[in-house]
């Protein structure tokens, strides 16, 4: 099979400061959460998730009229079944260290298992579709993010350390196991926590190599 490649987009600040962001129009992309929250943003993603089952994305009016695949991952069927727009994908229900990457990044079809950031949880997803290389933009996890940030919504400062430990580790395994697949995951974001773990290169690199 052929190596079908997507882009992962986060929410990250970053993104505001990526001059190479727009020519990632004519490629698959995959936004999450609250990415469309940026009236700036330059184009439509192909696919959209709601990674982290934030319940207001499921009703919220941002999306109307944008003709893009979504999808969102709970491990409740009935908190998504009334929104039709949105393709149920289930997580798995079990609890604690079992139901997070650290038990595989899944390839086939059984429950996915959390990666506790949405662009990771969501990279299984693309892994259904076809997609085995797979670019992050936006994954810094610190210094803000792409939209205003509003009253309630979970901020950067507030993740544990614990937390960021286990996404760290996360990504490192869901590395290990894409790669085992012949697959590849890289880092393109700018000054991101996960650089040292997927291996960092620019946006302007990477599409300058794809379209060699």
């Amino acid at each position: 099979m052929t190596n079908k490649r997507i882009f992962m987009l986060g929410n990250g600040a970053s993104l505001l400061h990526e001059p190479n962001l727009w020519r990632l129009k004519d490629e698959a992309t995959f936004g999450c959460n609250y990415l469309l929250h940026w009236e700036g943003f330059p184009f439509l993603p192909t696919y959209y998730g709601n990674g982290d089952l934030m319940r207001d994305l499921l009703s919220t009016h941002t999306y109307e009229g944008k003709s893009m695949k979504r999808f969102a991952v709970a491990r409740d069927r009935t908190l998504v079944d009334k929104y039709p727009e949105w393709e149920f994908v289930q997580m798995s229900p079990d609890i604690g260290e079992n139901r997070i990457m650290y038990g595989g990044f899944v390839m086939d079809d059984r429950p996915l298992h959390t990666g506790q950031t949405g662009p990771l949880t969501l990279a299984q997803v693309a892994w259904r579709l076809g997609y085995r290389e797979f670019y992050f933009l936006g994954i810094e996890h610190e210094g803000g993010y792409c939209y205003p940030v509003k009253d309630g919504m979970v901020n950067h400062k507030q993740i544990h350390p614990r937390i960021m430990h286990r996404i760290r580790e996360n990504f490192r395994r869901a590395k290990a196991d894409v790669e085992a697949a012949g697959g590849k995951m890289v880092d393109c974001t700018r000054g991101g926590l996960m650089n040292d773990i997927l291996g960092f290169e620019p946006l302007e690199g990477v599409l300058r190599v794809l379209a060699a």
